[in-house]
């Protein structure tokens, strides 16, 4: 289960200079849901690619390295 905390929220305001500080109850601005239920690996396992290792998350293909190569995203609502 994942929880999405107060001070998270507060970081992503900081980082991005908001000044309105998010408060509990809020909804999250569209796009903030990437600073959330991000998969966590030990630095121990991570591939020379910071990645987890493949065959988890993605297929075990033998590309040498592994992108975020972008994507769209459409918010129909809050």
């Amino acid at each position: 289960m994942d929880l999405i905390s107060l001070r998270q929220a507060v970081g992503m305001a900081a980082m991005l200079d908001i000044q309105t500080i998010p408060q509990v109850g809020d909804a999250l601005p569209p796009g903030w849901h990437w600073m959330f239920f991000a998969e966590m690996a030990r630095q121990s396992i991570l591939s020379k690619d910071g990645h987890a290792p493949r065959g988890e998350f993605l297929p075990p293909v033998q590309l040498p390295r592994r992108m975020w190569g972008g994507n769209r995203l459409k918010f129909y609502g809050p």
